[in-house]
């Protein structure tokens, strides 16, 4: 079926608003196309996730803590495990923001990771040893 030339010309102009504002919301991000980068950890029950950097040289972690002190014991990311990862803080208060550097994830440089379990082992102070939080993460090695 063809359009008549006159009502392209008197109506078209009404597509002229709706490509304007798909054009600024992509433009300030509401949407996202596919191939955008997602950077998470989700599932963490005692921890809160903050940020993740994964290099070549390590992972590195930025979590909240819960509300008991604490000690982190190691940390397990994909199939890399670290018993001695090194932490921002020996032991981490309630509330407190830490870092963990640990060993670099078994993915190439450049390559996205996802649905990559990683677990941190901890010990709360005075309190219970050997407890373990997790969570499935997802980003690119930088």
């Amino acid at each position: 079926m063809r359009f008549p030339s006159e009502y392209m010309i008197s109506h078209g102009w009404l597509l002229l608003p709706a490509a304007l504002i798909g054009i600024l919301l992509l433009a300030i991000g509401m949407f996202v196309l596919g191939g955008v980068e997602q950077n998470y950890c989700a599932g963490f029950r005692y921890f809160s996730f903050a940020d993740q950097k994964a290099t070549a040289d390590g992972y590195t972690l930025q979590l909240l803590n819960g509300n008991r002190p604490v000690m982190v014991t190691g940390i397990m990311a994909g199939s890399v495990a670290d018993s001695s990862p090194l932490v921002s803080q020996g032991n981490i208060q309630p509330g407190d923001a830490f870092i963990i550097r640990a060993k670099p994830l078994a993915v190439a440089p450049g390559q996205p990771f996802s649905s990559t379990l990683v677990r941190i082992d901890y010990d709360i102070i005075n309190g219970e040893s050997g407890r373990t939080d997790s969570a499935l993460c997802a980003g690119r090695v930088v």
